[in-house]
């Protein structure tokens, strides 16, 4: 917990303000830092947790048929979506995309993405600039991951 909202800290000091980046990848980066802080302290495997997270995922999209992130980008479109669908499937879900981010692209370019609402507050040229796609493509692209991820029960 004190990982996790650290790292909401250190977002708003990134990009310079409380609003603007996607709430999605605000949660999914403070969950994503929040477990490697987990992992390094012994106390679980981030390894386990990714696994956990992808088929929590996977289980996310089929419950609220599919997946949109415009969506959970406005934190009270987030706040009832977590509401609506289940707090830990949501949670477990943006973890799994802000992961797959920092698998393709690196860490580095997850603090870039916050540090370029500093000079920009236009959140879809910020995420493509930072991750060289748009959120759209990266929406897709995840859909086709997690299609996979866990059987249909």
């Amino acid at each position: 917990l004190l990982a996790h909202e650290l790292t909401h800290l250190a977002q708003i000091e990134l990009a310079g303000r409380d609003r603007g980046p996607a709430q999605w990848l605000v949660e999914g980066m403070a969950e994503w830092v929040a477990y490697r802080v987990v992992d390094q302290l012994g106390l679980a495997s981030f390894e386990d947790w990714t696994a956990l997270a992808r088929v929590a995922a996977a289980t996310y999209v089929r419950k609220a048929d599919g997946l949109d992130l415009d969506r959970l980008t406005r934190r009270d479109a987030f706040m009832a979506e977590h509401q609506r669908v289940g707090t830990l499937l949501t949670y477990r879900l943006v973890f799994h995309l802000a992961h797959s981010l920092v698998a393709e692209h690196g860490l580095q370019s997850l603090m870039e993405y916050f540090l370029a609402f500093r000079f920009s507050g236009d959140a879809a040229r910020n995420f493509s600039t930072s991750f060289d796609m748009s959120v759209e493509a990266f929406e897709r692209a995840a859909l086709t991951t997690l299609a996979s991820a866990a059987p249909r029960v």
